[in-house]
Parts: structure tokens; C-alpha cells; sequence
């Protein structure tokens, strides 16, 4: 057997983390400089190297240098590190393998709408039918259905389903972008059950009709079709099916580059159609056999591992409904600018094979794992990811924020049997109380409000304010802190959507303090937020802009206090000396060490609250602060050996 060569490595996980000391990962990658292949003459993959970089007219100087990304099932991609510019090495489909290991490389589409685009789907179908997780969990069908009919076909219709049927339907998932266009309402029902011409409707729902044919499903399920629009009553029994409406669904079709209705996501072309072909030569493997050995462009793995912090991060992902959408549903098909995606509950794949080996480093691609959770800590737990990525996300109308996740809320409960109050769970409770608003410092006073959410959303709840919010990991609950009662009143017919109002009352340790007006640390011509008690100065993470309020006592007296500030107030801003209140109910534990007797940080959470305006004997949440400190490990509870607490008593508190 001949020598592994130096500079390429033969292009071997194997050989690559041969001496290298740590646990050995999924990847690895090695730098090397153009003259490192130049000089190495005698090997052929390096003069491999060499054609796809010339082939693929990569612009570099001898002092220049590529990266060799070798992966633990030896995929091999030649990565130019200033453009991203992604070469995957493969052997094409039907030959011998050009090494032991190397990926198979299928055709990639040049379109979505093509046959090549067509296989990869009935690829991915048939593996995925030998998922057990993947199979439909019952016979469900939903309320209505579109009856698609075949190809050919100039009309479709909604149609009524029976309890009984057992047909497949494909569920869709897309952004409707606030267009007047066709729906199904009350006044057309009829005519919708009757016939609606395919030329009729928008292209997203088109080229749904199109997909939905050629899986050879009857049934295809979109919500503004399938939902009386401008009914109430009929839009809150159908929102609170929807686990059940994307779970049983054979397939849900993710239109994630069309921002809206009229768009489609069938006509644009794919990475592929604008690289050069691939690479192949004839190659001989280490035991003579005659085979091919491929090399293409395909799309950096950064465009599969993107956040909703990314410039393109597609459309559909930035949508809040679309969350439960893609993670109710046991299989969804993406259709993505660059090529097509395929998740199940069984893995990931995409046309180029990368998604497969990046999944986990993105959550948008992946599926949260709640059909496979038997214990309700995990299960809260992934509440608090879920939660945190929802909040991430637009909603046009901000009433439906607990309807838009209360799908995945029934899985959750379904796992937990705990009672759902508002977004938060009762055994859960003060766990769920942790939330902090994300904002990029604290909210200054002359910041601009955030408007309120005027639904009903309780102010202990993460649902109440319009913006992103956060749970941390590592979270402690304050034994001293108890949950006396709690309980909320829907506002329709979702047991787990739009809420009227609520409460929660706990016992625990309470504090009188003040809030006042200071210099941010972040910039002293700015002014913030300091709660102060004593010689403690303490920056809280305001829930959004506050301001001072006045109110008459139980015993007549006129009393100052701090609410969120309303939309449009014209109302004072929160003055310096206003009174305020700290609850405390744990803490998060940064960093926790191994051994006893070595201090770790732990930062004590304390809600912030203010009297209520609307009953001045209750509070309501403005906010949280945090409080740093050391203890041991293995040392009594933070709250019990801290002298943080010491001026706090106790007593019970009800928060609206």
C-alpha cells in the first residue's frame, strides 16, 4: 500500500486526525498553501486538487491558501476561505467508489420544478417511509380539504371531510404577505365547494396544486382556503387543531423564498444553473478498478446553517406561524433559493448532501424533538428554545401570538398534563417567570415605547410585549418561592390560544425599593434605568419604556407607582424616586464547576414589579434585574446563604 501523502492526505478523515490530540469531532480541516501542492508532484489527488482550482478558476498566488474540510464519512470539500466558494469532491452516481468512503454524488436540479428536483423528492419519500417516527400518528383529516383532482385539471375545490376518511392530504406552509386575493369566506363557501378556477388563484397556491399532483396525493390543506376567513368562532377551533393538522399530514410543502401569495416557488433557478458543470475525470481506486472521480460548485455550507439574523435568511423563517408549522410536521420539503431541502424526523438532507452533516448547527433547519419526549423537565426545557425562537419571529397580528404557537403548546401538554396559562406552565411556573426582554442595552428613558400588547396577555407573561425575549439555561427555582395559585380565562374557543385574563399569586421574598434615572454604562449621554436599595445600585432589564403613575390607595391615600408605558401615553416617564418592588424567585448558574468547594457565579433573577393601575393590592411585572454573585459548589441554595437577601420579608404577591 502506497505512503499517505502529506499535503492532501489522501483526502482521509482517517489520516487527517492521525496525531492530533482532543476528541475528534464530525469534521476536520486542514490549511494548505497553493505551493504545497505544486511541490507535491507525485501524488495524483494532489494534481486533482490543483485541475478543480484551476477548473473552477479560484484566483490564487502561490502564497495563497485553500482548506481541506474532511468529514468523519470522508465527504471532502475544498473551501477558499475570502468568498466561501464551496468544491465538493465526490464519485458521480452508479460508479465504484473512488476510495473507500467517498460520497455518492447525485444529480443537483438546476430548477425546482424539474425532473431531477423529482427524484431527489421520491428519494427522500422512499427513505423516509422506513422511518417508523415518520409514519402518521392516526387517520386525521382535517375540518376541509382541497380536492386537487389530477393533472389536467382547470379547477379545484374544497371539499368537507368525514371523521372516517383515511385520505393523504400535503399541509402548506407559506407567507401570505397581507395581499387582498382569493379566500374562503362565508359569503362564497358555496362556490368555493363548487369549483374555483387554478388560473384564479395565486402562484405560491398554484404551484402547490403542482407539487401536491406529482406526489400523487388527492388533498392539499392551506389555511386560507381550508378556515372561513372572517370567522371567528370557525378560525379558533381550526387554529387549535393545527398539531394535528401538520403532524398527520403526509407532506408539508415549505415555500420558503416566496415572501408572498403571489410569488411561487417553482420559477426561480437553483445553484446549479449557474456553475459550471462538474469536474469528472477517469480515476483508477487502490485496487485497479476503472471508475469516475467528480468535482463541482456547490453551495457553502454557511447557506446551511443560517439564523434570523442573516441577510439571506429566506422569507418564510422570519414568519411566526411557520414555526409550528415546520416542527409539528414528520416530514417537510423546503423549497430553498439555492436547492431543495428535505427534514423528517429520521434526518436531514439536501440535493448537495451538506445539510445532512450541518443540521445541528442551526435550529431553523432542524425539528425540536417532542414527539420523542417521555420526561416533562426536557420537555420544558425545549419550551423555553422554542419560546425563544418564536419571539425571534413577525407576527401581523399581534392577537395571534399565543394562537401561533399554541400547537406546539398541546404537545407539550399532552407530554406534561400541566396546566397552560398564557405561555406559561403551572408545574413549571416560576421557571417560566425567568424571561428577560432582549434588547441591545437597557431600555432608555427616551427610548421608543414598545407597544403593548392589548389582548389580555398577562404582564407575567412572555406574550405581553411585542419583542424578542430570552430564556437562559442553568435556571435554579427559589425554594422560598411558591406558587399559591394561577389561572387565566380564554377569550374564545382555543383552550390554548387568545387569552382574556389572568394571574398568578406566589409567596416568597419581597422587597421595597426604588427606581431611578442614571447614566448607561454603555454610554453616559444616554440615560437608563438603576433600581436602587441602599448602597446597591442595580440595572434592570425593563419589560420596555416605563413611566410613573399615580393612584389612590385601599385607605384613600395617593400613591406613586411604575407601569409599562401604554402606546400614545402622555403621561409622565418614570421619575427618580418612584417606588418599586423586587420579588425573588432564583437563579441562573453561569459556568458551574466540577469539584466541591470551588465558587462559581451564580446571578440571582428578581421580577421586578410595580402596583398595579388597574387594582392597586396587586402588581404587575415591568421587569426582571439580575445579580451577580459567587458560592460554592454543593453549598445550600443561593437564596439561603446569600446576604443579598437579608433585607427582603416575606409575602404574597398576585401579578395581573
Amino acid at each position: 500500500m502506497s505512503q499517505t501523502c502529506d499535503v492532501c492526505l489522501d483526502l482521509k478523515y482517517s489520516a487527517q486526525r492521525a496525531g492530533k490530540s482532543g476528541a475528534p469531532g464530525k469534521s476536520d480541516v486542514n490549511v494548505r498553501y497553493l505551493r504545497d501542492f505544486v511541490a507535491s508532484r507525485g501524488c495524483r489527488v494532489c494534481l486533482f486538487i490543483l485541475e478543480c482550482l484551476r477548473y473552477f478558476e479560484f484566483e490564487l498566488a502561490s502564497g495563497d491558501f485553500v482548506m481541506l474540510s474532511m468529514q468523519e464519512n470522508n465527504e471532502t470539500t475544498i473551501l477558499e476561505p475570502l468568498t466561501y466558494s464551496t468544491v465538493q469532491i465526490y464519485t458521480p452516481s452508479g460508479q465504484p467508489p473512488a476510495w473507500q468512503g467517498i460520497v455518492t454524488g447525485h444529480d443537483l436540479s438546476t430548477h425546482p420544478d424539474s425532473q431531477v428536483a423529482d427524484d431527489f423528492i421520491e428519494s427522500c419519500l422512499a427513505k423516509c417511509e422506513q422511518h417508523p417516527t415518520c409514519r402518521p400518528a392516526s387517520t386525521y383529516v382535517p375540518t376541509r380539504l382541497i380536492d386537487v383532482g389530477v393533472p389536467g385539471n382547470t379547477e379545484v375545490r374544497v371539499v368537507e371531510t368525514v371523521a372516517s376518511s383515511q385520505d393523504r392530504y400535503v399541509a402548506l406552509s407559506y407567507c401570505w404577505g397581507g395581499l387582498e386575493t382569493i379566500k374562503t369566506t362565508a359569503s362564497n363557501y358555496e362556490a368555493m365547494k363548487q369549483g374555483i378556477p387554478i388560473s384564479d388563484l395565486p402562484q405560491t397556491i398554484r404551484d402547490a396544486i403542482t407539487v401536491t399532483r406529482k406526489l400523487k396525493v388527492r388533498y392539499l390543506w392551506i389555511d386560507a382556503l381550508c378556515i372561513i376567513q372572517g370567522s371567528a368562532s370557525d378560525w379558533e377551533i381550526e387554529s387549535s387543531n393545527m398539531a394535528s393538522v401538520y403532524r398527520n399530514a403526509y407532506l408539508t410543502v415549505s415555500a420558503a423564498t416566496a415572501a408572498s401569495v403571489t410569488e411561487g416557488f417553482l420559477q426561480h433557478q437553483h445553484f446549479a444553473a449557474e456553475q459550471k458543470p462538474p469536474l469528472i475525470i477517469e480515476w483508477e481506486t487502490w485496487t485497479g478498478q476503472c471508475t469516475l472521480l467528480g468535482a463541482r460548485m456547490v453551495p457553502a455550507e454557511t447557506t446551511h446553517t443560517l439564523d434570523l439574523m442573516d441577510d439571506d435568511t429566506p422569507p418564510l423563517w422570519f414568519r411566526g406561524w411557520t414555526l409550528q408549522e415546520s416542527n409539528l410536521s414528520t416530514r417537510v420539503l423546503t423549497y430553498y433559493q439555492e436547492e431543495l431541502w428535505w427534514s423528517c424526523l429520521g434526518g436531514s438532507a439536501c440535493e448537495c448532501g451538506m445539510l445532512d452533516r450541518v443540521r445541528d448547527k442551526s435550529k431553523i433547519f432542524s425539528f425540536w424533538p417532542f414527539y420523542s419526549i417521555t420526561d416533562s423537565q426536557e420537555a420544558y426545557n425545549d419550551w423555553h428554545e422554542v419560546v425563544n425562537e418564536f419571539t425571534s419571529r413577525k407576527l401581523t397580528i399581534s392577537s395571534d401570538k399565543l394562537p401561533a404557537i399554541s400547537g406546539i403548546a398541546q404537545v407539550v401538554q399532552d407530554i406534561t398534563k400541566s396546566r397552560y396559562i398564557a405561555g406559561v406552565w403551572l408545574d413549571n411556573l416560576v421557571a417560566d417567570l425567568s424571561w428577560q426582554a432582549c434588547m441591545n442595552d437597557n431600555i432608555e428613558v427616551n427610548h421608543t415605547v414598545i407597544p403593548l400588547v392589548n389582548y389580555g396577555a398577562p404582564t407575567f407573561s412572555w406574550a405581553s410585549i411585542e419583542h424578542k425575549i430570552s430564556y437562559s439555561r442553568g435556571w435554579v427555582s427559589a425554594r422560598s418561592c411558591t406558587v399559591l395559585d394561577a389561572d387565566s380565562k380564554v377569550a374564545g374557543q382555543n383552550l390554548l390560544g387568545q387569552i382574556h385574563s389572568a394571574h398568578v399569586t406566589l409567596r416568597g421574598l419581597l422587597l421595597e425599593t426604588t427606581l431611578e434615572i442614571g447614566p448607561s454604562p454603555m454610554d453616559p449621554d444616554k440615560k437608563t434605568y438603576i433600581v436602587v436599595h441602599g448602597s446597591k445600585r442595580l440595572r434592570p432589564e425593563a419589560d420596555m419604556a416605563l413611566e410613573t403613575f399615580e393612584f389612590t390607595n385601599e385607605n384613600g391615600v395617593v400613591e406613586r407607582s411604575v407601569r409599562r408605558s401604554p402606546p400614545g401615553s402622555s403621561t409622565k416617564q418614570a421619575e427618580s424616586g418612584t417606588p418599586v418592588f423586587l420579588f425573588y424567585i432564583g437563579y441562573h448558574c453561569v459556568g458551574r464547576l466540577k469539584q466541591r468547594g470551588d465558587r462559581q457565579r451564580v446571578d440571582h433573577a428578581y421580577l421586578l414589579l410595580g402596583k398595579s393601575p388597574r387594582d392597586s393590592t396587586k402588581y404587575e411585572r415591568i421587569g426582571i434585574v439580575p445579580e451577580g454573585f459567587r458560592m460554592e459548589v454543593g453549598a445550600p441554595e443561593a437564596s439561603e446563604c446569600s446576604e443579598a437577601l437579608e433585607d427582603f420579608s416575606e409575602a404574597i404577591v398576585t401579578i395581573l
